[in-house]
């Protein structure tokens, strides 16, 4: 029963994921009301894999052109940090002006570097959100930040602003907030795409923006939590299978929605997402009260 389920539940992650709605809230929900063996922040990394897998399928091109891009920059910028040792400080080369200095790079950079508040944050907050992974009620209040954001949001036109245009010091901002999305309920589809529209991107490249940043994050968290399931004996036999059919199930679901949910991304006002956010965040908390 729990392999059906796995299955179903990955595609449920799939066509949620490119939505500015929690797809860990829904299935935290599910799983509850299903019963589901499995531990959950390790199954829900699983299937986030899965739809990472659909991203790189869809955007492998400029998912290559990021980590090529990002992994230059670094490479000049620590360069040039070694170079300047030897040199007298006011002939320190500007690393980042002579590196960053396209939208390609320049998104790159922002996105490498965002990882670092990303997992520091994710570290940190593990535990809270292992103990959160599988309660409707926290999943609920979820919901209702996310509700609340979309809708704040959905005020604010979208800008003309560059990638190349963004402060570098911005990038630890929105790392430190894409940490934060990992509570079920938070959707950090959702969270990202506005961050982008407030630093005055337009739909398309705030669209681009979250999408890539959930690569590396995403891969980060996977190889995480694989790590932590091998050392406390997680992966049993059963337990491994459940969740690579899920993570399977959410990559082909995702890989057959992801284009037509970019386009919608696109047009689409985030009301609508936002008053089913409060109906469904609502839904939860009565679902965590009742079940406690």
């Amino acid at each position: 029963m729990d392999f059906f389920l796995a299955i179903l539940l990955g595609a449920v992650q799939g066509v949620l994921e490119f939505l500015p709605l929690s797809s860990s809230g829904h299935l935290v929900i599910l799983e509850r009301l299903s019963g589901i063996q499995i531990p959950a922040l390790t199954f829900h990394v699983f299937l986030h894999a899965g739809t990472m897998i659909a991203v790189f399928i869809t955007m492998r091109r400029e998912v290559v052109r990021m980590f090529a891009e990002g992994f230059r920059i670094y490479a000049v910028i620590l360069g040039n940090l070694a170079g300047s040792v030897r040199q007298d400080s006011r002939e320190r080369p500007a690393a980042f002006s002579k590196t960053a200095h396209t939208n390609s790079g320049k998104l790159s950079y922002i996105i490498f570097t965002a990882m670092i508040p990303t997992a520091a944050t994710g570290l940190l907050l593990r535990n809270m959100v292992a103990s959160a992974a599988d309660s409707p009620f926290f999943a609920g209040i979820g919901f209702l930040i996310t509700g609340i954001v979309l809708l704040v949001t959905d005020r604010v036109a979208p800008g003309s602003t560059v990638p190349k245009e963004v402060p570098a010091r911005a990038a630890w901002l929105a790392g430190l907030i894409n940490g934060l999305t990992v509570f079920p309920g938070i959707s950090s589809t959702a969270i990202m795409l506005c961050a982008g529209i407030y630093a005055g991107f337009n739909r398309k490249t705030a669209v681009r923006f979250t999408l890539l940043l959930s690569v590396p994050t995403v891969f980060a968290a996977f190889v995480l939590e694989v790590i932590v399931g091998i050392v406390q004996g997680i992966f049993s036999t059963q337990v491994l299978l459940v969740c690579i059919l899920g993570m399977l199930s959410a990559a082909v679901t995702g890989t057959l929605v992801i284009n037509t949910f970019i386009r919608l991304l696109r047009r689409s006002r985030f009301t609508n997402y936002a008053y089913y956010s409060f109906v469904i965040g609502m839904t939860a908390i009565l679902i965590g009260y009742l079940l406690r």
